[in-house]
């Protein structure tokens, strides 16, 4: 079967809040949901409930908004764990509910306790969090640029709050300010237009910028990328632009904009992110399965344009490029990937995949940024695999039934051949001596008595004469030394009657055990045959039958320095003796090789391999 490489990560035992935000290289996704992952999650619902419940009787609407958010990043954190995604997309999710918190301690009922600070400083870790969970879906980490925009608003929008809140001026900032807390002397100017409408600004900057990423990552993107990608990616962006416009709001400090519902739009398209993460999802299983169906069937019809236009379909890639039984094999039998470029110019995803033993099924070239789902990608090529086999196998299974039609045919019609052939020889040859004895004895009555003397010598001579004859016929029929010695004693008759030089080898295996009639039979002639042919037609001065075992069946190889060009013609005697081995579930070969007696000769070399089936002798 076919196996497909994907690199994918999984998160390490403790998972580092700046791998989570910016993303590391760890693990592969599991298949299931941590323990620690469930508490995780659990304890950031319960300190968001608890954080918040005092803002309740007043702004009820916002925080249900921000309860189902992060309700929706836990659920779905868990179910990307369970899913065949990295697992850090996972913690990810559960990374952004967890940074959702902080933010409900900047406010009047924690003045008492002194944690308003801590809301503050804190309260836009949720910007860099979500950013860097929707620019990584659904890949395990980020790219360098991607990591310097995550990093970058990380340190603007948090680190900027920390001089806000250690300064004052006249601008508002948004910081109830405990009493006593400790304060920075400084002009007014450093916490109005420095660290306030700076620090500000600069989050209002790159979050504009992260809104045209993604916007730009949403229309640029093709075939299936875009499918998966898009929705998460304009969800994502309209959340970037509405929470650079409430941060803009800040900026501006002008109570004619503080009316702008910029923060509940913020909030409810962030609720949003978790529902498109959810119907990926859903839209990758989904089109599994349809993607397995769909390529099986065009790939067991046999037809590559089929396949071809079914994979396009079925993977969003028009550019994709099929051809069957093509490339060159590899030592793993999976399918991988290579890097190839078009005429373009363009870079071009190349994957293979090969069959039981190696051999070359389907090579495909695609778009790789047409197809970011590797998983999807392994279903698909799966099921053009296992379509292939089915086309092969049923192609062998019915040239095997026609096979087995025709041989069957030869083996009657050989039989049928054979015994014309006695009845020939029968009547051409000892039928004719008896005949010629009989008339013989008959004229004893007509002669005399030393004439009748003669005519008895001479009808004994003619009567061993046909039994010499018979016994020739009986030997082609079935030799005596075989039934009464077998196959060894067999085989040496064979050598010490054959009309060139013949070395004979046999591994005493052969002798000890003793295989059963009918292999035994099938074995001595296949070495009769052989030899046949080797007089006949290879103008050879020597060959050497080797009779051992392979495994645990019988090996019979006969070996020749003779013209070679030897092949097993239709209707043949080499082509009747395969037949008669394929009936016992042997095989047999025929093949040129060097000869070093005749340089200039190539010989030729017959083996034939029979199953066991031996019985004790």
């Amino acid at each position: 079967m076919v196996t497909w490489s994907v690199a994918l990560d999984r998160p390490p035992a403790r998972m580092p809040a700046a791998e989570l935000l910016t993303g590391g290289e760890s693990g592969v996704a599991s298949g299931s949901v941590p323990n620690r992952a469930v508490i995780v999650g659990a304890l950031a619902l319960s300190a968001k409930v608890a954080l918040s419940i005092p803002r309740l009787p007043d702004q009820a609407p916002a925080v249900a908004i921000t309860w189902l958010t992060v309700i929706s990043f836990i659920v779905i954190g868990l179910t990307l764990m369970a899913s065949s995604l990295p697992n850090i997309s996972g913690w990810a999710c559960l990374a952004v509910a967890w940074a959702t918190v902080p933010g409900d301690l900047n406010d009047p009922h924690y003045l008492d306790g002194g944690l308003t600070w801590i809301g503050y400083v804190l309260e836009p870790i949720y910007l860099p969090a979500a950013l860097g969970l929707v620019l990584r879906y659904p890949r395990s980490r980020l790219t360098t640029f991607q990591r310097g925009i995550v990093w970058s608003m990380l340190v603007a929008s948090v680190g900027s709050r920390i001089p806000t809140a250690l300064t004052t001026g006249n601008l508002p900032d948004g910081f109830y300010r405990p009493s006593g807390f400790p304060t920075i002397a400084l002009d007014p100017f450093w916490h109005d237009q420095v660290f306030m409408r700076g620090g500000r600004g600069i989050t209002v900057a790159l979050l504009l910028l992260s809104g045209a990423l993604l916007t730009h990552r949403a229309v640029s993107a093709i075939g299936l990328t875009r499918q998966s990608l898009a929705p998460l990616a304009i969800v994502t962006a309209i959340c970037a632009f509405a929470a650079s416009v409430d941060q803009a709001i800040w900026v501006v400090a002008d109570p004619a904009f503080r009316g702008i519902p910029a923060a509940l739009v913020r909030d409810l398209s962030a609720a949003m992110i978790p529902v498109a993460l959810l119907a990926d999802l859903l839209r990758r299983r989904a089109a599994g399965a349809q993607v397995a169906e769909r390529v099986l069937v065009a790939a067991g019809s046999g037809d590559p344009e089929a396949l071809q236009a079914s994979l396009r379909e079925a993977l969003v890639d028009p550019s994709l490029t099929v051809v069957v039984a093509g490339g060159s094999p590899t030592a793993d039998a999976l399918a991988r990937h290579t890097d190839l470029v078009d005429s373009q110019g363009r870079r071009r995803g190349f994957a293979q995949v090969m069959g039981d033993h190696d051999e070359p099924l389907l090579s495909v070239s695609y778009n790789p940024k047409a197809i970011p789902d590797a998983a999807l990608f392994e279903t698909a090529l799966k099921a053009a695999r296992y379509g292939l086999d089915n086309t092969r196998l049923n192609a062998q299974l019915r040239a095997n039934l026609e096979e087995l039609k025709r041989s069957r045919t030869r083996i009657v019609e050989a039989t049928l051949e054979e015994r014309r052939r006695v009845e020939r020889n029968l009547h051409d040859g000892a039928q004719q001596q008896f005949l010629s004895v009989a008339a013989l004895l008959a004229r004893v009555d007509l002669v005399d008595a030393d004439e009748a003397k003669h005519i008895v010598t001479q009808a004994r001579s003619q009567l061993q004469d046909a039994l010499a004859e018979l016994r020739r016929l009986a030997q082609g029929i079935h030799p005596s030394a075989l039934s009464q010695g077998g196959l060894g004693p067999a085989l040496h008759t064979l050598r010490e009657a054959a009309p060139l030089a013949m070395t004979l080898t046999i591994d005493p295996q052969v002798l000890e055990e003793r295989p059963r009639p009918a292999v035994e039979a099938a074995a001595y002639f296949t070495a009769a045959e052989a030899l046949a042919n080797v007089v006949k037609h290879a103008s050879a001065s020597h060959c050497e039958l080797v009779v051992g075992m392979d495994g645990d069946r019988l090996s019979i190889v006969m070996r020749d320095n003779g013209t070679g060009g030897v092949r097993i013609a239709p209707g043949g005697g080499l082509d009747g003796l395969k037949d008669r081995l394929g009936a016992l579930g042997g095989t047999l070969w025929v093949h040129t090789d060097p000869c070093a007696e005749h340089p200039h000769a190539t010989g030729s070399t017959l083996r034939a391999i029979i199953p066991p089936d031996r019985e004790a002798t």
